[in-house]
């Protein structure tokens, strides 16, 4: 049961919420920033935060950001489909939801 769980998983778009703090900043980060927009599609107005639209799960994501990434630098990610928001951001990310998640705020 746990496999159709997560068959299901993969298969519907999701929107998910990647946040990071890196500790290292002279470390080049361009391949965890390619790896982030090889999404669906994606926003990054917030200057830590990424939010993507994917068919992967979570755990596709953790893996491909846990391999790029320095061992001290953290990193979250959360699914937030269809779920509301509320924020000060530019008009852009806004209207990114609105296309991509179907929820205007």
């Amino acid at each position: 049961m746990e496999t159709n769980k997560l068959q299901q998983e993969i298969k519907e778009s999701k929107i998910l919420l990647i946040s990071y703090d890196i500790k290292k900043p002279d470390m080049d980060y361009k391949v965890l920033y390619d790896i982030i927009k090889s999404a669906n599609s994606w926003s990054h107005n917030i200057d830590i935060t990424h939010f993507i639209k994917t068919d992967e799960s979570i755990k596709y994501w953790y893996d491909k950001i846990q391999k790029v990434i320095d061992p001290k630098d953290y990193f979250i990610i959360i699914d937030i489909t269809g779920q509301l928001k509320q924020g000060w951001m530019p008009k852009e990310t806004w209207e990114w939801f609105k296309n991509n998640d179907g929820v205007d705020r």
